[in-house]
């Protein structure tokens, strides 16, 4: 049996598995390490285990042929392991991308789409129709029903896509998921993940929602039309990588129940207030588990929809792309519907003892869910949307904190 100077490190516990340094996972990846004295390469050389998702594999060979040190058996190696260690950045590797024309191909066959269906089933016709053609939401053949997210980025370029299976009550079937360049089994392939609904910042005038599933930005750009949506396609998806393209904007960050504070956390690590302004939201926080904003949002559409019966009040279906006043609250949890407002003394009044208060360093809790990490971020941000909706009473959460922040500095 063939002796190799290196191999992948045995499993030990889980400090021996890290992070997958292509698809964020952690506790999949395995490093190389010499056989003689155990000393690990760089932090990137390694198999992650997760091969038909992600299928990163860097060896050692490759390692030493991107960065130009010669190496065999024969030579010193704390020489060799020397150059090594001083080059622990992965070498650039540009993305691979997949031919438009299966992506081309998938946007047609939506009575065979069950996500597809479904959402034509809860939301009016010219919405879904209008969502569907926005997001390029394609369908697949790898299982009955199977539809795909595609990534498409600022450039137009296919990054990949996701294929999933969605049952009947629009809940994905949990053991059906892949990718396409893995189903398009695509040699050497680079994955470079982008936001689902990248290509859509185009659009500079709105502020930018983020969720975690494609479902939630799909549904919440049905609903709510005034924001831009991206998905961040897992809980493990918010990475600096993504966010270079919020540069300037400002952006409200949606996570599912009970993850709000890590990603508070995951933000505050990225140093996303350097990219954006942005805000956590607590929205659905205080959910049961599981729960992810399109099941909330779909949850206070049933609400309206029950109160309108209730009281003989036929449904009024809202325009597309224009508020109305069965749009659910999002910002707001418990208000039955819209009222008018006028912000404008309130914020002209924070904003001026903002701009010269000595504002605190360290984190400051607001309440039970919600910490201020940034409070330039949170002040810029919570005002910039406030002014944008200087008339709305949906967001009186935003002065509100505002307000308390004020008093607790």
């Amino acid at each position: 049996m063939e002796n190799h100077k290196y191999s992948l490190q045995s499993y030990a516990g889980i400090a021996t598995r890290h992070r997958c340094p292509q698809c964020g996972e952690n506790r999949v990846f395995s490093r190389y390490i010499d056989n003689e004295t155990e000393e690990q390469l760089a932090d990137h050389v390694g198999r992650c285990n997760r091969e038909s998702s992600c299928g990163y594999h860097y060896k050692p060979k490759e390692y030493f042929a991107d960065n130009n040190i010669t190496f065999d058996s024969k030579m010193d190696f704390s020489k060799s392991c020397t150059q090594a260690l001083k080059l622990q950045q992965k070498p650039k590797r540009e993305p691979s991308l997949i031919d438009a024309k299966y992506f081309k191909q998938s946007l047609q066959w939506y009575k065979n789409n069950n996500f597809v269906k479904s959402l034509y089933e809860k939301f009016d016709t010219e919405s879904v129709s209008k969502a569907i053609e926005r997001y390029f939401v394609g369908t697949s053949k790898k299982w009955d029903g199977a539809n795909v997210f595609w990534q498409i980025d600022l450039q137009n370029n296919v990054r990949t896509g996701k294929i999933m299976l969605y049952d009947k009550t629009l809940h994905r079937v949990k053991t059906c998921n892949t990718w396409a360049h893995s189903e398009l089994k695509l040699n050497d392939f680079v994955l470079s993940q982008c936001f689902f609904g990248e290509h859509l910042l185009k659009d500079t005038t709105k502020t930018v929602a983020v969720v975690e599933s494609e479902k939630s930005a799909i549904i919440g750009s049905i609903e709510v039309p005034k924001y831009i949506w991206l998905a961040t396609a897992g809980k493990n998806g918010l990475n600096i990588d993504k966010c270079r393209c919020l540069q300037g904007r400002n952006v409200i960050l949606f996570p599912d129940a009970g993850c709000a504070d890590e990603w508070r956390k995951k933000a505050e690590k990225i140093k996303l207030g350097e990219i954006c302004n942005y805000i956590v939201s607590d929205l659905i926080e205080n959910a049961e588990k599981g729960l992810d904003v399109a099941d909330f949002l779909i949850r206070e559409r049933e609400k309206q929809s029950e109160m309108q019966a209730a009281t003989h009040q036929p449904e009024q279906t809202p325009p597309p792309e224009k508020e109305s006043i069965t749009e659910p609250e999002i910002e707001r949890i418990g208000r039955a519907k819209k009222e008018t407002a006028d912000y404008t003394d309130e914020v002209l009044e924070l904003e001026t003892y903002f701009s010269t208060a000595t504002l605190p360093t360290t984190p400051v809790k607001l309440n039970a869910f919600t910490t201020v990490n940034d409070a330039r971020v949170f002040i810029d941000s919570s005002l910039s949307v406030l002014k944008a909706n200087i008339t709305n009473a949906a967001y009186l959460p935003y002065l509100e904190r505002l307000q308390q922040f004020k008093q607790l500095i």
